[in-house]
């Protein structure tokens, strides 16, 4: 119930904003999503796929960052949002970075921390193609057309930057 709220609010808040520039509408868009969607994944998790379509698409990269899952379709993230540890996770957004794409596409790049349910926090980064649900000319509902996220790993030593000379 609450993520039907914040996407109808996500919804009204596009709207308000479609005569924007074209950067700063982006960057409005991309905004209101990542509240929305935080919110629900910390808060509404059962109803996560509500912000996804049929064709959607949504990558995860394993920890040892060579395996990759891919799960396509509102049902199969659905299942795989509601089988893992994301019931009660704790997220906080450190940058939200947007731009408009084509066909009023919006691209948005997130990094933060989160903490599944029994673990400690951990750095992420995620990247998702918001596309218009209705025919172009008319106000967009938003859905995600496209969801990579990975796990950010920090080298356990600072990398020295090398002063060799060119030849």
């Amino acid at each position: 119930m609450l993520n039907i709220y914040i996407y109808v609010l996500f919804y009204c808040l596009c709207s308000l904003y479609s005569d924007s520039t074209t950067q700063h509408r982006a960057e409005l868009i991309a905004s209101q999503f990542v509240h929305a969607y935080y919110n629900a994944l910390a808060n509404d998790t059962n109803n996560l796929y509500t912000f996804y379509e049929d064709d959607s698409d949504m990558l995860r990269v394993e920890d040892d960052e060579h395996t990759h899952t891919i799960h396509t379709g509102q049902l199969e993230i659905h299942n795989k949002v509601t089988a893992g540890n994301l019931v009660n996770c704790k997220v906080k957004v450190d940058t939200c970075d947007a731009a408009l794409s084509h066909g009023d596409s919006v691209i948005v790049l997130v990094s933060g921390m989160i903490q599944l349910s029994g673990t400690s926090p951990r750095g992420f980064i995620q990247n998702f193609v918001l596309v218009p649900a209705q025919p172009s000319g008319t106000t967009p509902r938003y859905y995600i057309r496209n969801d990579i996220f990975r796990y950010t790993v920090k080298p356990a030593v600072p990398v020295q930057q090398s002063h060799a000379t060119p030849a």
